[in-house]
């Protein structure tokens, strides 16, 4: 199975597949080895979606296939 890729909109930590808010009071004190830093527009790539903390809501979308295509090949201006 392909991974699929997730664009946060704001700068998220993933923490047993739940993404948190950076500032997020349900994040642990000491985060655990396999946490995973994501800032802002950037993109995680795993292969099942993350469950959203219920305190904080960190906006995320799902990245298609196509669109990860067309952003490589897409002109610059």
């Amino acid at each position: 199975m392909l991974p699929l890729g997730f664009k946060f909109d704001v700068d998220a930590v993933l923490v047993g597949g739940v993404a948190h808010r950076k500032d997020c009071g349900h994040l642990p004190r000491t985060l655990p080895h396999d946490a995973v830093s994501v800032g802002a527009a950037g993109v995680h790539w795993a292969q099942r979606c993350p469950r959203e903390c219920p305190e904080c809501h960190p906006p995320f979308e799902t990245m298609l296939s196509y669109q990860r295509e067309r952003s490589v090949e897409a002109p610059v201006s």
